[in-house]
């Protein structure tokens, strides 16, 4: 009839709980941590405060949102740049610079994260440095890539600056 027996019903999980397990194999022991293929009633899962809930993109009742990523300000110069801003529709990973010389060779790169979670605002300023500015020299190209939630990597920038 559909209904849920909470003592009957289990979901088995592999999960990172601290905890150790040894389990003993002709071969030698074999050590787990956290649970591996362990077993939950939905009652034992209620009881520890744990709700069970979905979503509408589990269920594709809703899309899953495509993700992007832009560059908001002015790019005239490594000094402008400086003041814009990244954003995303997803939670930003970090931000990765890269100047790169007339023939393609690296000449300097840097990472910046943000320092809270969920950020889908970054600002340039964390991750262009001043020491960064001897690259903008005219010759080199700057790339700016933003890396989000959903895994993906967008190039926000590229270009050559001046100071």
């Amino acid at each position: 009839d559909g209904s849920i027996d909470g003592g009957k019903s289990f979901v088995t999980i592999l999960d990172q709980r601290s905890n150790l397990t040894t389990v003993r194999k002709e071969t030698g022991s074999v050590h787990y941590e956290g649970g591996v293929d362990a077993v939950f009633t939905f009652d034992r899962l209620f009881d520890e405060y744990y709700l069970p809930f979905t979503f509408l993109e589990f269920l594709g009742q809703d899309p899953v949102e495509p993700a992007h990523a832009f560059l908001e300000g002015d790019t005239s110069s490594f000094g402008e740049l400086q003041k814009a801003t990244v954003k995303s529709n997803y939670a930003i990973c970090h931000v990765r610079v890269t100047f790169t010389d007339e023939a393609g060779k690296e000449r300097y790169s840097y990472l910046a994260r943000p320092t809270l979670l969920n950020t889908r605002d970054f600002l340039l300023e964390k991750l262009l440095l001043s020491t960064s500015s001897f690259y903008a020299d005219g010759k080199n190209t700057c790339r700016i890539d933003v890396f989000v939630g959903s895994g993906q990597e967008f190039t926000v920038f590229e270009g050559v600056l001046k100071k």
